[in-house]
């Protein structure tokens, strides 16, 4: 009877299955797997990912309205400089196609005010996401704070460059000098040309964030 029931839990042993003979390692408890993205996680860096493509495209906007800004300081300097080298009473001042011109160049100003305020709508959204993403990478190596910070930047430079384009479209058509007119104009351009730091950062997040304009387009 010894036998049989040795010979049983012979035939036993070697018939259980692997998670029967498998003992649990210390430490580890059992059936914990690696920690992987959860789909929250992965639909907020889906969302934060949108939110980048848009912003890149408000770029973009930023810089046809410049772009477009610049023709007009270019026609106002044609009109205006017209009138500062003619002579006699009966000219105009303030001809009527320079008004125009003033007009259109004070609205490209409210273009990129919406701009500016649409871009702080998208760093709020982006505060908002901070919770489910941790710090964990969401671009090549970038986390989500440093996107924030990245566009704080660039929002700054954004309204620095505004207040004074305003200041040229407030002042422009009043200019009582050829050089100060031409000076006007230049500054214009110049803004654009002088702060590189918004070509940079658009492009360290196009990067980032594996953005191709042209495939969007």
């Amino acid at each position: 009877m010894i036998f049989c029931q040795c010979l049983w839990l012979i035939f036993s042993m070697a018939t259980a299955t692997p998670d029967r003979q498998q003992s649990t390692p210390k430490g580890r408890p059992q059936g914990k797997s690696p920690r992987t993205p959860s789909s929250a996680t992965t639909v907020g860096a889906s969302r934060v990912h949108d939110m980048v493509r848009k912003i890149v495209d408000m770029y973009q906007k930023w810089q046809i309205t410049v772009q477009k800004g610049a023709q007009y300081c270019n026609a106002i300097e044609g009109v205006k400089k017209g009138v500062l080298e003619s002579k006699g009473d009966s000219v105009d001042p303030f001809p009527a196609n320079l008004e125009l011109y003033c007009k259109n160049l004070a609205i490209l100003n409210t273009i990129l005010d919406d701009v500016i305020r649409d871009l702080e709508r998208s760093i709020k959204k982006l505060r908002l996401e901070q919770t489910g993403l941790d710090d964990g990478v969401i671009g090549r190596t970038w986390n989500l704070q440093k996107l924030i910070s990245v566009l704080e930047d660039v929002g700054g430079l954004f309204k620095k460059q505004l207040e004074l384009r305003k200041t040229i479209a407030e002042n422009i058509g009043h200019c009582i000098t050829p050089a100060e007119l031409a000076l006007h104009v230049v500054f214009w351009e110049q803004l654009s040309s002088q702060n590189g730091y918004l070509s940079v950062y658009f492009e360290m997040m196009k990067c980032e964030f594996n953005i191709d304009e042209g495939m969007r387009a």
